[in-house]
C-alpha cells in the first residue's frame, strides 16, 4: 500500500484511510514524499519571489526551501509512524527528489495501490481535483485511489463499482470485491449499457463471476450514465467507495460526467 504525501490536510486524511486499508489487507504501509526539484532550482535565481495567499511578496532563498522540505518530510514521517503504531502496521517513508508525477510513474508498479488526496494545496484556488491526481489516475501502472472523505459518512456502507465490457471492467470488479471483502461491506454493481442485449449479456457474465465469490451484491443496469445519475445511485445505496475502470472514467470526463470530481468519497481508478 503506497500513500503519496505532501503534508496538506487532504493528504493526511488520505493517510488515515490508507492505513485502514493496509491493516485490513495486512500490507505494509509505504509513504512517498517527492521534493519538487523545480522549486529548489527556482529558489536559486536571485529574482525569484514567493507570493502568499494574502498577497505578500517575499524573496525566496534556497536555504529556506531546503529547510521547509526537510521540515515537511519530518512532519509526514512522524504522522506515518504514529498511525502505523496505532494499527500495528509496518511503515516507512521514502523521500525522493524530482518532479512529482514523473517520479511516481517511475517508482509505482502494477501491484501497488497508490493512494493520494483528491486535492492538495490548490483547494484554495477553488479546484475540486488536483492536477497531480488527474495526471496519475490516467497514467499509473496500477490502481489509484483518489481520496476524499465521504460527505455524509454512514455505517455500514456499500462499495460501488462500474463494470464496463471487457477486461478492464472485470479488473474493476475484482478490485471492488477485494475492497468489499477487506471492509466487510456489500457491493452494488453498475452496468452502463448501450442496449438491452448488451446489458443482459454483461449482467450474466457478472453474476456468473459473483456467484463464485460473493453473496452480498446487487446489480443495476444503467441506460443514461451521467455523473448526476451515478451520484444519485451512490446516495440511494449508501455507497462510500467507488471503483471505476480508467478508460470509462476518462471518457466520462470528456462527456462532462466527471465522476472523480462529482463523487464525494474515495474513488479507485483501475487500469
Amino acid at each position: 500500500m503506497v500513500i503519496l504525501l505532501d503534508a496538506s490536510r487532504e493528504s493526511m486524511a488520505a493517510l488515515d484511510a490508507a492505513a485502514a486499508f493496509a491493516h485490513a489487507s495486512r500490507a505494509e504501509l509505504v509513504g512517498w514524499f517527492v521534493e519538487e526539484e523545480e522549486l529548489v532550482r527556482c529558489a536559486g535565481y536571485p529574482w525569484t519571489r514567493e507570493v502568499s495567499l494574502s498577497g505578500v511578496v517575499r524573496p525566496l532563498q534556497p536555504g529556506q526551501v531546503e529547510q521547509r522540505l526537510r521540515n515537511r518530510a519530518e512532519i509526514m514521517r512522524s504522522a506515518l509512524q504514529r498511525i502505523a503504531r496505532s494499527r500495528g502496521l509496518q511503515a516507512q517513508l521514502r523521500v525522493y527528489r524530482g518532479r512529482v508525477i514523473q517520479k511516481v510513474l517511475e517508482e509505482a508498479t502494477g501491484d501497488d495501490l497508490l493512494v493520494l488526496g483528491k486535492i492538495g494545496y490548490r483547494r484554495a484556488l477553488g479546484l475540486r481535483v488536483g492536477s497531480t491526481a488527474r495526471a496519475l489516475m490516467g497514467r499509473t501502472a496500477g490502481p489509484v485511489m483518489i481520496y476524499e472523505h465521504p460527505l455524509k459518512p454512514v455505517s455500514p456502507f456499500t462499495v460501488a463499482v462500474v463494470v464496463t465490457a471487457g477486461d478492464e471492467g472485470l479488473r474493476a470488479l475484482r478490485t471492488a470485491l477485494a475492497l468489499a471483502r477487506e471492509s466487510g461491506a456489500p457491493m452494488v454493481i453498475l452496468l452502463p449499457m448501450e442496449d438491452e442485449d448488451d446489458g443482459a449479456q454483461r449482467e450474466h457474465t457478472v453474476r456468473t463471476l459473483l456467484g463464485e465469490v460473493n453473496d452480498h451484491e446487487r446489480v443495476q443496469s444503467v441506460r443514461r450514465v451521467t455523473a448526476n445519475r451515478v451520484v444519485q445511485i451512490l446516495e440511494e445505496e449508501s455507497a462510500q467507495r467507488l471503483v471505476v475502470p480508467r478508460q470509462w472514467a476518462l471518457q466520462a470526463e470528456r462527456r462532462n460526467a466527471d465522476l472523480v470530481e462529482a463523487a464525494s468519497m474515495p474513488v479507485v481508478v483501475v487500469p
